[in-house]
C-alpha cells in the first residue's frame, strides 16, 4: 500500500510540526528567496514573520509586518518587500484598500497613511479619533487592538475589545473627516465583515464562566446586518468552541475553530475544509481568504496558508474525531486514500446522526462518543452494516457491554475503540500504610457504598479529631459527589435490569446517607473551598486522603510499574451486584459518503493500528500478558537510585535525611514487589479488568440529569426540599 499524508490537530506543538505536516498544506511564509523547500519544519516553531494586518488590493495580497509591507505570492508562499517604514513612521495595526490606494491606521495616534507600493514615501492623509479604543498595554503588546478592518464606501470599520474581558464592538470611522461614528454593539459581538450585497455580517459568540476553565465560549452566530434599517437576521451558526480568524471570499465565510478551517455558507451545516497546525487560534489577530488559499498570522509571529480544496475535486479522506491520537497517524500510513483530514468532532452522537440523516454531514468517518441510545439508532436505518469482514468479526467478538452498542440484529454497524470508566463511587481506593497511620487493617474496610458512606460520616464526627493530618475523603466539588449518590442508585439499578424508583425505601436511605456523609465532610473541613486562603488551601492539598470514592482503579493496568495502592469494587449495598460505569467510542462510517472504499480501509488500518492496551479493553477473553519492555532498566535505575541516597545520608540534614529516607523506603518497596512490575499487562489485570467489563454499564443506557434534577438534588442535599419532592422531581 502506499502511504498517505494525514493532517490533524496537536496542542503539543513539536508533534505539530513534522515534516509531513509542513510540507503539505500548511507553511510559513518566508521574506523573498527562501523557497517552501528550504523550511526547515524545526525552525517554523521559532517564527520568521510577523503579519499584523492582511489586505487584498488588485488581486494582490499585502501583509504588515514590523517593518514594512509585503506582496504575497498566491503560487507559491513567497513574500516580496514593496515597502518599508521609515524610522520616523509609525507602524499600522491594520492596513486596508480605500479608494484604490493600501492604507494603514496606527490606532495610538489615529495617524492614517497612504502607502505607495511602487516605494515612494508614504502620504498622511488624516488623522482618526481614536480615544474610544481600549489602551490596555498589555494587551496592546500582545495582540492588536483593532482586527478584522475592512472599508465600505467612505467608512472604516475595526473591532476592538473593550475593557471588560470578552466584549467587543466593531468600531466605525468616516475617512473623508475622520470622526468616529457610533459604533456597531450587539450583545456578545465578535467582530464585523462586509458582505456582498452590501450588508454587513456579525459574529456573535456566547461566553459563559465554569469555575474550573474560566470563560470559554459556547456558541457562535453569524447574523447579516443591515446598517440603513437596524434589520437582522440570521446567517448560520457556527461550529465549535473558541471560533477566530474571519474572512469572507465572496458570500463564504471561513474561520479558524480549534486549528480547523471552517468554511461556511448561507444556512448551510459548517465544512472542515483544512488545518493551519503552526497557530493557536486563540492567537490570530488576522486572516484572509485569497487566491485559493486561507491566511492567518498572529502573536505566534508567523503567517502560514493553507490551501482551500476544489470542491469539485473532492478527493481527501475526511475523518471528524474528538480523539487525536497516534492512531490516526498510525492508520494513515496504511491507508490507499490519497490524503486523510481528521478535524475535531463538533457535535453529539445524535446531532451527527441527524446531520447524515439530512444530508448534511460533511465528514467520510466518525470518531465519537456512544452516549445515546445506540440500539434504536441502528434500528433506524441511519448507519449501514460494515462491509467488512475482519471488521465485523472483531466488532462481535469484543465484550459486553461494548458490542452491543456497535451491533444490531447479528451484524456489525460501528467499531468500538476504546472503553473507559465514566467515574462513579463503585470503588474504593486506599494503602496500607494509611490504614496503619490511624489504627485501621484492612478488616475494617467497609465492603459496600452504603456502609461507606456510614463510616466516613462516623469518621468525620468521631475519629477526625485525634487524626487532622488525614482526611478520611477529600471532595473537591459538592456537586460532582451529590450526583455520583444519585448515580450509584441508577447505575445499581441498570445493572439488576430494573427500572429506578425514587420513592422506594433503599434509594431513601441512599441520599440519606450521603446527605449526612456530606454534611460530616463539611464540617470536618473535607470539602475543597475555592474562597479559601492560600494557607488553607496548602493546608488542605497537605493532608492525607484515608480513602478515595472511585471506580477508576478497576480499568487500570500496572504499566510496568508498582504501585502500593490498593482498591476494592463496592456494590451499593450487601448482596447487590457490583458495576462499573463505562463509556465507549465508537468509529463509523457516513453511509453517503463517496468514498466507501477508503473509508473501510481506514477503518480496517485504524483496528490495525490499535495498541495492546486497546485491545484488551476491548476483548479481554482473548488478551494476553504484555511484558514490560523497560523492565530491567527500570529495576536498574532503583537500585543506583537507592545507592545515590546511602551515599547522600552521611553528609545530609536532618531534614534532608528525613526526606531522603522516605524516597529509600519507597524504592525499597518497588525491589520488594519486583515482579509487579515485570508487565505492561499483567495476567491479573486482566482477571481484574474481566470481572469489571462483565458487570459494566454503558452511560448510554443510563444517560444524563437535566438541569432541574441536578437542582433538585443540590437542593435536597442543602435541606431546601424534602425526600419527597426529590422524588417527584426525579421520577
Amino acid at each position: 500500500m502506499k502511504s498517505a499524508s494525514v493532517l490533524f490537530y496537536s496542542r503539543t506543538l513539536k508533534s505539530v510540526f513534522s515534516a509531513a505536516l509542513a510540507l503539505l498544506l500548511c507553511f510559513a511564509l518566508l521574506p523573498a528567496g527562501v523557497a517552501d523547500s528550504d523550511i526547515a519544519p524545526d525552525n517554523i516553531a521559532e517564527g520568521f514573520f510577523c503579519a499584523n494586518s492582511l489586505a487584498v488590493l488588485d488581486g494582490k495580497l499585502y501583509c504588515a509586518s514590523f517593518d514594512g509591507i509585503y506582496v504575497v505570492s498566491a503560487d507559491n508562499g513567497e513574500i516580496t518587500p514593496v515597502y518599508y517604514f521609515s524610522p520616523d513612521e509609525l507602524q499600522p495595526d491594520v492596513i486596508f484598500v480605500w479608494r484604490g490606494a493600501l492604507c494603514g491606521l496606527n490606532s495610538n495616534t489615529g495617524a492614517m497613511y497612504r502607502y505607495d507600493i511602487s516605494g515612494a514615501p508614504s502620504e498622511m492623509l488624516i488623522e482618526l479619533n481614536t480615544t474610544s479604543i481600549n489602551r490596555d498595554e498589555g494587551y496592546f503588546l500582545y495582540s492588536e487592538p483593532l482586527f478584522a478592518p475592512f472599508v465600505c464606501g467612505d467608512l472604516l470599520y475595526a473591532t476592538t475589545q473593550t475593557e471588560d474581558y470578552g466584549v467587543f464592538v466593531t468600531h466605525r470611522w468616516q475617512l473623508s473627516t475622520g470622526q468616529e461614528l457610533s459604533p456597531i454593539s450587539m450583545e456578545n459581538l465578535y467582530c464585523a465583515l462586509p458582505y456582498p450585497d452590501g450588508r454587513l455580517l456579525l459574529v456573535c459568540r456566547d461566553i459563559v464562566s465554569y469555575y474550573d476553565l474560566g470563560d470559554r465560549q459556547t456558541t457562535a452566530y453569524a447574523y447579516l446586518y443591515d446598517e440603513s434599517t437596524g434589520a437582522s437576521e440570521q446567517f448560520a451558526t457556527l461550529s465549535g468552541f473558541e471560533v477566530s480568524a474571519f474572512a469572507m471570499d465572496g458570500e463564504k465565510l471561513y474561520y479558524l475553530c480549534d486549528s480547523t478551517i471552517y468554511e461556511l455558507s448561507r444556512d448551510s451545516f459548517p465544512r472542515a475544509v483544512n488545518y493551519v497546525t503552526v497557530l493557536y487560534p486563540d492567537a490570530a489577530t488576522a486572516a484572509a481568504a485569497f487566491g485559493g488559499g486561507y491566511y492567518v498570522s498572529g502573536r505566534t509571529r508567523l503567517l502560514c496558508r493553507s490551501i482551500l480544496p476544489d470542491a469539485e475535486m473532492n478527493t481527501t479522506l475526511r475523518v471528524a474525531s474528538f480523539n487525536f491520537g497516534d492512531t490516526h497517524t498510525k492508520a494513515a500510513a496504511l491507508t490507499d486514500a490519497v490524503e486523510l483530514i481528521v478535524y475535531p468532532q463538533q457535535y453529539g452522537i445524535e446531532e451527527t446522526i441527524a446531520a447524515i440523516r439530512d444530508g448534511s454531514a460533511d465528514a467520510d468517518v466518525y470518531l465519537i462518543t456512544a452516549d445515546a441510545d445506540m440500539a434504536g439508532i441502528l434500528a433506524s436505518g441511519a448507519l449501514e452494516p460494515l462491509g467488512s469482514e475482519s471488521l465485523s468479526d472483531f466488532v462481535l467478538s469484543c465484550a459486553e457491554p461494548i458490542r452491543s452498542l456497535g451491533t444490531y440484529g447479528g451484524k456489525a454497524y460501528a467499531l468500538p475503540v476504546s472503553v473507559y470508566p465514566s467515574g462513579g463511587m463503585f470503588g474504593l481506593r486506599y494503602t496500607d500504610e494509611e490504614l496503619e497511620l490511624v489504627g485501621l487493617s484492612e478488616s475494617d474496610i467497609p465492603t459496600n457504598l452504603m456502609d461507606a458512606l456510614d463510616f466516613i460520616t462516623a469518621w468525620c464526627e468521631e475519629s477526625a479529631p485525634d487524626h487532622p493530618e488525614v482526611f478520611a475523603l477529600k471532595v473537591y466539588d459538592k456537586t460532582t459527589f451529590m450526583l455520583g449518590v444519585v448515580e450509584a442508585y441508577i447505575y445499581s439499578c441498570a445493572a439488576a435490569g430494573e427500572a429506578p424508583d425514587f420513592h422506594c425505601d433503599a434509594f431513601r436511605s441512599l441520599m440519606e446517607k450521603g446527605k449526612n456523609c456530606l454534611t460530616a465532610l463539611t464540617a470536618a473541613g473535607m470539602v475543597y473551598q475555592e474562597s479559601a486562603s492560600q494557607s488553607a488551601l496548602e493546608d488542605y492539598w497537605s493532608k492525607l486522603e484515608l480513602f478515595d470514592l472511585t471506580d477508576y482503579d478497576a480499568f487500570e493496568f500496572s504499566g510496568g510499574y508498582y504501585s502500593p495502592t490498593k482498591y476494592i469494587p463496592l456494590p451499593l449495598t450487601t448482596g447487590a451486584k457490583p458495576v462499573f460505569p463505562v463509556t465507549v467510542d465508537l468509529l463509523f462510517i457516513n453511509p453517503n459518503t463517496a468514498h466507501m472504499k477508503e473509508a473501510l480501509e481506514y477503518a480496517e488500518a485504524y483496528l490495525s493500528a490499535m495498541d495492546e492496551d486497546s485491545l484488551t479493553r476491548l476483548t479481554p477473553d482473548t488478551a494476553k500478558p504484555v511484558l514490560n519492555p523497560d523492565y530491567d532498566e527500570y529495576i536498574a535505575e532503583t537500585e543506583n537510585a537507592i545507592a545515590d541516597i546511602d551515599a547522600q545520608l552521611p553528609t545530609a540534614s536532618a531534614r534532608d535525611r528525613r526526606e531522603l529516607a522516605e524516597r529509600r523506603k519507597t524504592m525499597e518497596r518497588v525491589l520488594d514487589n519486583r515482579e509487579a512490575c515485570q508487565y505492561l499487562i499483567s495476567s491479573s489485570d486482566i482477571a481484574s479488568y474481566s470481572f469489571a467489563i462483565s458487570h459494566a454499564v454503558s452511560e448510554s443506557v443510563v444517560g444524563s440529569f437535566e438541569m432541574d434534577e441536578i437542582s433538585a438534588i443540590e437542593r435536597y442535599f442543602m435541606g431546601a426540599i424534602t425526600f419527597e419532592s426529590l422524588a417527584d422531581a426525579l421520577q
